[in-house]
């Protein structure tokens, strides 16, 4: 919406004459644009204060008066004559009906104030960003960071994540991850939650889900547990895929395969996995609970876990031992004990030195 639509859809609005679809139009435009919202502001007030019981015909005459004023002096060249008179507004007795001239003015008024705004806003000098934080996670390690909007994130292990220390002057909130993060995001719909990833963005308004995008793994995934997300791939940036709530988005981790035209990976939309018997525990964020579950996982697959759960390094000697698949789930068991629970659905034998297990 243009500045001039904006300005007569306030004028009407100020007048009470704004429709049903007028309005729905306007109120979606300052959603969708917080500069919209906060020139409706600074105008609704500063026509407030120049309301007058006595002639509203001499006020809307005088307040135009002095809108011509101050563009004169923000910006002469708009005005190159200064002798000119301004011509003022009819004298007339308003009907009970609505007025268009009275709209006319208030269009003239409110178009000339929205562009003192901008004149002012381009005058001020930018706003510094607000400084970066870091956190990083090692291997092993787990935590909790709330950032300055109220939202909540968990880190997983071998994950960091970097992130503005406020929001107060950015229109959006934008905060980069690598690795694997449980979102609980504060709704603010001025400013859109941003996240970017190594394979992804993702723009939210408010809602919880996780994310987990290790550059390493075999795969991305984005799982939706409320509200909705809209999620870019970085190498398709023209695809917009739209979770909802109790959805997961899986992303292979594999490079174009021109030679079989496959130009792209395929992707993915399924249902989170639950442990069997539990329905409560979804496996996808089971970690923020401090639980490790694994359905049918390749041995390969659920040793990275482990590493990260860890913090050990996993090699295999015998690379079929890599693909033996396995259920179950770890609450606070060492390392030693889970891998003797391993050992009881499946035959294989490890070794730990210093940190690293061999599998044979």
């Amino acid at each position: 919406m243009n500045a001039d639509q904006f300005s007569w859809l306030l004028s009407k609005e100020l007048q009470g004459s704004l429709t049903a679809e007028e309005r729905a139009v306007m109120e979606a435009a300052i959603a969708a644009d917080p500069e919209l919202a906060a020139q409706r502001r600074l105008l609704m007030a500063f026509w407030q204060q120049r309301e007058d019981k006595a002639d509203p015909n001499r006020i809307t005459q005088q307040a135009f008066s002095r809108l011509v004023d101050n563009i004169k002096q923000a910006d002469p060249a708009q005005w190159p004559d200064a002798e000119t008179p301004v011509v003022p507004f009819p004298e007339y007795k308003e009907p009970r009906s609505f007025s268009w001239l009275k709209v006319a003015a208030l269009f003239l008024l409110l178009a000339g104030s929205a562009y003192l705004l901008t004149m002012y806003f381009r005058r001020q000098p930018p706003q510094p960003a607000a400084p970066m934080a870091s956190k990083h996670n090692n291997k092993g390690d787990r935590s909790r960071i709330m950032l300055s909007d109220g939202s909540v994130v968990w880190l997983n292990a071998d994950s960091e994540l970097k992130y503005p220390e406020n929001f107060d002057n950015s229109k959006e909130r934008r905060v980069v991850l690598t690795g694997e993060a449980f979102f609980e995001v504060a709704p603010d719909a001025g400013k859109p939650f941003l996240i970017s990833t190594s394979k992804m963005n993702i723009r939210v308004l408010g809602t919880s889900f996780n994310v987990k995008s290790y550059p390493d793994d075999l795969k991305h995934e984005t799982t939706l547990l409320t509200g909705a997300i809209e999620v870019i791939l970085k190498d398709r940036p023209d695809a917009k895929i739209r979770l909802k709530p109790n959805e997961k988005l899986v992303i292979p981790n594999t490079p174009p395969d021109t030679i079989a035209g496959n130009p792209q990976p395929a992707l993915m939309i399924s249902k989170p996995t639950y442990f069997p018997d539990q329905d409560s525990a979804m496996i996808e964020t089971a970690w923020t609970e401090d639980r490790l579950i694994f359905r049918s996982e390749r041995f390969e697959d659920l040793a990275l876990q482990m590493e990260r759960w860890y913090n050990v390094d996993i090699t295999f000697k015998d690379k079929e031992l890599a693909n033996l698949r396995f259920t179950g789930i770890f609450r606070n068991e060492k390392l030693e004990t889970a891998l003797k629970a391993l050992q009881l659905t499946e035959p294989f034998k490890y070794k730990i030195d210093n940190g690293h297990v061999e599998i044979y």
